[in-house]
């Protein structure tokens, strides 16, 4: 467990809105040995407005070190950048998954109705 004073650390948030003064691996490598063995705290890794990729990769990079870190991405100036965050990538998934779903419903519902004119399922949206 990492503390704080008396606090056990649940989670650290860290804002980069420019390349880091140390080189990315270094930090990448400090960050992995330093948390190892340890479910918490996780982190939240965000690219604020820095208008440079290689910030942007730095902090996916870290954020991939455990399944339990998230990598976020706020561009003023850019609507594609925040395509990159961990949240939008999961949201996009699940309306890929849910639109796979009613497909498939779909395509169910449509030959049971075809197989004998009648329907045997009824779906309500809303």
């Amino acid at each position: 467990m990492l503390r704080h004073g008396r606090r056990i650390l649940d989670c650290i948030v860290i804002v980069c809105g420019s390349c880091p003064d140390q080189a990315g691996p270094h930090i990448i490598n400090y960050t992995e040995q330093i948390l190892a063995g340890y479910r918490t705290p996780r982190l939240h890794l965000v690219d604020y407005d820095s208008r440079n990729p290689t910030v942007s990769q730095f902090l996916a990079q870290l954020a991939n070190t455990r399944d339990t870190n998230s990598f976020h991405c706020f561009a003023a100036g850019s609507d594609e950048a925040i395509y990159t965050s961990d949240d939008i990538a999961r949201l996009l998934r699940e309306i890929t998954d849910a639109q796979y779903n009613v497909i498939n419903y779909t395509g169910i519902h449509h030959n049971l109705v075809h197989m004998d004119g009648k329907s045997h399922l009824s779906m309500n949206v809303r």
